[in-house]
């Protein structure tokens, strides 16, 4: 990492009539500043004629801003005993993390001069490192026992001799996580907390024992006198001479796995989970089965994936590689647990490969116990599952008479045995489509019984491989199992994998393949799909007994390719004047075939009753709106009054929710138009709904602002329904356009609704503030006046509305609001004088503006935009503004 500048501010503490700030480079938050003032003084009270050295005090202040490294001296020339002089550093918490060379830091400090107490900001290089003194190991590993191999407590140590150079290699070893909350004193008088928690880590006088009596944490004596320690962890030695002995102390030097580096909250047990990862890496060379505690642990931590890394892949392959050693139920077992460990991120293809030759190895060893081992895997969809039965499977399959003869698949349950068949081609192959699996009846009969009951995800898989395979006639109630509740493309399906195996030359499935579909709208389906196959005698015996008498004969004449075209379409407009809602709602809702109609359709429909009945059918299916309205506009005025406002109400329902800008003025046309019927609920509910996306909804907004007379009044009539159907619908991110057109509304709607009003006005009010990186102005500027008269009146306002007033004086509570969102938001100045002239009130409103940090600044700013404002509101402007400047330089 290069080497950086690095900012510290410093300050100095001593006594003034008492201990306080005497110098600073740097103002802080109050409660900031309370903390250094108060752990600057000195850390107890002295006995005596107590003398001492200087110490080192180190701890985050309560914002995260800064950590404080800070030094304390004995002040022997104060008027009183018991006074202090202290030099604090102040470093910025990021500043802090990069800072490598914390001795260098400490080395910096200078005693405080009374005569000169200038606290000036330096810097220091942030990297620049050297090497550090090492402290004696066997006196400190009970320590790092406390702080790093145990659940830690605050700690004091008693007696250390070199406590502020154990501080100086602790603070520089410590990973960033806990190095930004550590806190920690080299002469403790008694107990030490900051902002409400006791010192991580405190060093106190042996005699002093005695002011710890109550202390709740770990203690530890630091003298030496009770000689070498019994050393409790297998890691304690060797992280301790990491911290206390290395030139350079880091515990990041253990953090293989990236632990320390993404724990952002002091978490010790992060170091013990690397140092076991460390010890698993190292075992992983001998043993297959460390690496299931590897990934035990990757999977506890956000890691990359093992695909990216590329020391795990090479470990779990050696692992697979010393698994040959075992025994094949052993071997099968470790696998298992390796696969479900290996589960919820990518493998490289190679490993997978490994792995699936390794289980079908093992597999084919010993089927009796691969299959007894499915039992206690969740057949589920996950790459691993899948892989662990395909690897199986194709094992199993090398010895398919054995499997068959033994019965073995007794021992596997439905959903394991569908797995199989769905996941392994060789299973499916040699279990399905060869004798003597072909001819079993016992067999075929378990087959049926699972691939039937119950279904699930790997359902359809397992049976397009079985039906891939049949070949005899014994296999029939097969069939008929796995096209039990089949959709037409999965029975279309099977008759393409029938024809490719036999040529749909085994009569016995034809009824099986019939009796699917019979009597249901697919029939049709699958006679398209015949009539592609090649006409032979197979084909043309199940196409003819698949004719059947049927309604929705749309289907067949728009996909028989054999009808010509003016037949076709005499026809579909025979069908449309016949047809009711059920029939044209079912013909809606078929793929496609709007979207084929539109193209055989060429010409209006001859009569208006065919006319209503097509369009009706486009105006309920899933082509794009915006094609539709580019077919039925042109057509829609041979629709005589009532059909039509039906199909404008169908038409402008789906526009007002899915239609694209370009279709704007159509949508203004139908809304104009006279057989129009505004339904205001109905109108609000689609064109502000859920399912349109908001440039759609902002556009809606501005067209009904827009619209004709009474439509528009029926919408000021609705204010609030539709303010509170915006705010629902994420209305933060509608664009300019629409906001300034919902502005309009609200601001007009007072002659229609003044009631609906002031309850939009209030919600709106209560949306808008807030949304100080949006720019909702204009709705401000909408609803702002008539929430301040409405409480300047005395009034609460409507229940609806959710301002919280935590001030007798509500209006006192709005102006505050008001004044603070215009002043932390990019909102036009203008729009903060139009929303304030209007309430009868603005001098008051810039009385509370000008007590809000920036207020004078803003006031100053509001005379250069009062250009869009009319001559006499742009005179009260400039003389309100004097007049409350003036106000505040006599202050």
């Amino acid at each position: 990492m290069p080497a950086t500048e690095i900012q510290i501010e410093q300050q100095c503490h001593g006594y003034k009539g008492g201990h306080q700030l005497l110098g600073t480079s740097v103002k802080l938050a109050r409660e900031d500043q309370d903390i250094i003032d108060r752990l600057s003084d000195v850390s107890g009270s002295l006995r005596p004629d107590e003398k001492f050295s200087p110490y080192l005090t180190s701890y985050p202040v309560p914002s995260g801003d800064y950590y404080v490294i800070a030094k304390t001296w004995q002040d022997l020339e104060a008027r009183r005993a018991g006074c202090v002089l202290t030099r604090s550093f102040l470093i910025r918490s990021n500043d802090w993390v990069a800072l490598g060379d914390v001795q260098g830091l400490i080395e910096k400090f200078r005693v405080v001069d009374r005569q000169d107490l200038e606290a000036e900001t330096f810097t220091i290089t942030s990297t620049s490192l050297r090497a550090i003194p090492p402290v004696d190991v066997s006196q400190t590993i009970e320590l790092v026992e406390a702080l790093f191999l145990e659940e830690r407590q605050p700690i004091v140590v008693f007696g250390a001799v070199e406590a502020d150079l154990i501080i100086t290699r602790l603070l520089t070893a410590l990973w960033p996580g806990i190095k930004l909350v550590f806190s920690t004193c080299s002469f403790a008088l008694g107990p030490r907390t900051v902002s409400g928690r006791s010192f991580d880590l405190v060093f106190s006088p042996q005699e002093l024992r005695s002011r710890f009596a109550k202390w709740e944490g770990r203690r530890i004596d630091g003298s030496g006198e009770r000689g070498s320690r019994v050393v409790r962890h297998r890691w304690s030695l060797a992280t301790a001479r990491l911290i206390f002995e290395d030139a350079t102390p880091a515990l990041s030097k253990l953090d293989a796995l990236g632990v320390l580096a993404r724990d952002h909250s002091g978490d010790e047990s992060r170091l013990r989970l690397a140092l076991l990862w460390n010890d698993l890496v190292d075992q992983s060379k001998e043993s297959p089965t460390a690496v299931l505690g590897m990934l035990d642990i990757l999977h506890s931590q956000v890691r990359t994936p093992v695909a990216h890394d590329h020391d795990m892949v090479l470990a779990v392959s050696q692992a697979v590689h010393l698994s040959k050693a075992m025994e094949p139920s052993k071997r099968l077992e470790f696998l298992v647990l390796l696969s479900i460990k290996l589960e919820g991120a990518p493998i490289p293809l190679r490993l997978a490969v490994d792995l699936r030759r390794s289980f079908a190895q093992a597999a084919s060893a010993d089927a009796s116990s691969a299959v007894r081992l499915l039992g206690s895997v969740v057949p589920d969809v996950r790459f691993m599952t899948r892989l662990l039965f395909s690897g199986i499977g194709e094992g199993v399959a090398r010895s398919a008479e054995k499997f068959l003869s033994e019965q073995t698949f007794s021992m596997l349950d439905d959903e394991h045995l569908v797995l199989l068949l769905a996941v392994s081609r060789s299973f499916s192959i040699q279990l399905v489509g060869n004798k003597p699996a072909c001819v079993d009846n016992v067999w075929i009969k378990r087959l049926s019984t699972a691939i039937a009951f119950p279904r699930n995800e790997f359902t359809p898989i397992a049976t397009e491989n079985i039906v891939a395979n049949l070949m005899d006639e014994h296999q029939a109630p097969l069939l008929k199992a796995c096209l039990r509740d089949a959709q037409i493309a999965t029975i279309i399906q099977a008759v393409n994998a029938i024809w490719k195996k036999s040529q749909l030359t085994i009569n016995a499935f034809d009824s099986e393949l019939l009796d699917a579909v019979t009597g249901r709208p697919d029939l049709l389906e699958l006679r398209r799909f015949l009539l592609a196959l090649p006409e032979v005698e197979s084909t043309t015996r199940l196409l003819s007994l698949s004719l059947d008498t049927s309604v929705e004969e749309f289907v067949w004449l728009l996909q028989e390719d054999r009808l010509g075209e003016a037949r076709r379409v005499k026809m579909l407009y025979s069908l449309l004047e016949q047809s009711n809602d059920t029939v044209l709602g079912g013909l809606a809702r078929t793929n496609n075939i709007m979207e084929r109609m539109l193209s055989v359709i060429t010409t209006p429909p001859p009569s208006p009753r065919t006319i209503h009945a097509y369009l009706k059918a486009l105006a309920w299916s899933n082509v794009s709106i915006d094609r539709v309205l580019s077919v039925e506009l042109p057509m829609l005025q041979e629709v005589p009054g009532l059909l039509r406002s039906e199909l404008l109400d169908s038409l402008t329902s789906k526009a007002l929710r899915f239609a694209s800008p370009s279709s704007n003025r159509s949508l203004c046309e139908m809304i104009a138009d006279d057989a129009f019927v505004v339904n205001p609920d109905y109108l609000v509910a689609n064109a502000v709904s859920s399912e349109s996306s908001p440039a759609r909804i902002s556009d809606n907004l501005v067209i009904l602002n827009r619209a004709p007379a009474a439509v528009r009044r029926e919408m000021l009539r609705y204010i609030d329904n539709l303010s509170f159907k915006l705010i629902q619908n994420h209305a933060e991110r509608m664009n300019d356009d629409g906001i300034f057109a919902w502005s309009q509304l609200i601001a007009d709607s007072g002659k229609i609704n003044p009631t609906g009003q002031l309850r939009a006005a209030g919600a709106v009010l209560t949306f808008a503030l807030p949304q100080i990186h949006l720019n909702v102005s204009p709705l401000v500027v909408a609803s702002f006046p008539l929430v301040y008269r409405e409480l300047k009146q005395g009034n609460e306002g409507p229940s609806v509305w959710s301002i919280f007033f935590p001030d007798w004086d509500r209006c006192k509570t709005v102006r505050k609001e008001i004044v603070s969102s215009f002043l932390r938001s990019s909102w036009p100045p203008s729009d903060f004088l139009r929303a304030s002239l209007a309430t009868e009130d603005f001098e008051r409103i810039l009385n509370t503006l000008l007590k809000d940090e920036g207020g004078s600044e803003y006031l100053r700013l509001l005379r250069e935009h009062t250009n869009d404002l009319e001559a006499e509101d742009r005179k009260c402007v400039s003389k309100t503004v004097d007049r409350v400047l003036l106000s505040e330089e006599h202050r």
